[in-house]
């Protein structure tokens, strides 16, 4: 009868009797098995590209002392040590751990089932130290007043007159619907009713972002045949949003609603005009 102290103990024990090569990863060479297997259970390039944003940014410090470290010597002290530093030296709020505990749950979670380790570490561990207070502005000054409602339609305006982008009536359209800005730039012409003032919004432009053989990522954009909830629906048709329309028209009236010669506006080309 052999008694070892620990289950690791007895696993390496076990290993060494039978000759078996027991899997026992780096903390950091499990990240990258765990976001690798990852990327073959969701469809959001995005998602994936946050958790590597965040592990890098946390874990990839000089103040970290788990990169290095074989996923069956992070005990509960070590785990918790790690997790209540970063909260402190980073100072990060509570909605921001729960996007790294994702990551670390993930990795543990799979590291647990797959018999690397006995338990998940992660949810052994307390996090002790407070979390950064985010000071959230009063509702009424997240909203466009009247007078900023006014002033910014007037830009968009004076703009298009002169620029004769299309980009500015697209933001106008935004203004008179609620659509999200991918849902605006997937918008077609077959998805509108003009004669029943109703539009029918069923796909929008997403992130579909890559990385390359150097685990690279490169940024990259494409149309999905779902909105956002996955729901599509049936919108009436402000009369001023009928007048934009008609200005849109002028460009093209098949396909893309919101295109011209360069093909339909992006993201980015929205977004500016937003920040000028």
């Amino acid at each position: 009868e052999v008694k070892k102290n620990t289950y690791n103990e007895m696993i390496a024990y076990l290993a060494e009797v039978y000759e078996i090569k027991a899997e026992n990863p780096t903390f950091k060479e499990w990240f990258y098995t765990w976001l690798d297997y990852k990327e073959t259970i969701t469809t959001s390039s995005k998602t994936i590209r946050r958790h590597e944003q965040h592990f890098n940014r946390y874990f990839l410090s000089p103040q970290s002392k788990l990169l290095n470290i074989k996923l069956r010597d992070i005990d509960k002290f070590i785990l918790e040590a790690e997790c209540n530093k970063i909260v402190k030296n980073f100072n990060i709020t509570k909605n921001e751990w729960g996007n790294l505990k994702t990551v670390l749950n993930g990795m543990f979670q799979l590291a647990f089932e797959k018999g690397i380790i006995k338990e998940n570490t992660l949810k052994l561990i307390t996090i002790g130290i407070r979390f950064r207070q985010i000071n959230k502005q009063p509702s009424e000054k997240m909203v466009l007043q009247t007078g900023e409602y006014e002033a910014l339609l007037e830009y968009l305006d004076e703009e298009f007159k002169e620029k004769q982008s299309i980009k500015y009536i697209a933001v106008k359209f935004g203004l008179f619907t609620g659509l999200r800005i991918g849902e605006i730039i997937a918008l077609k012409w077959e998805d509108l009713d003009l004669e029943n003032r109703i539009m029918h919004v069923q796909r929008e432009e997403v992130g579909d972002d890559y990385r390359d053989e150097n685990r690279k990522w490169h940024g990259a954009r494409k149309i999905v045949d779902h909105t956002k909830g996955y729901k599509d629906r049936y919108l009436d048709i402000l009369p001023q949003a009928i007048e934009v329309l008609n200005l849109a028209s002028s460009f093209t009236n098949e396909g893309f609603v919101f295109r011209d010669d360069s093909g339909k506006i992006t993201t980015n080309k929205y977004n500016h005009v937003l920040e000028d």
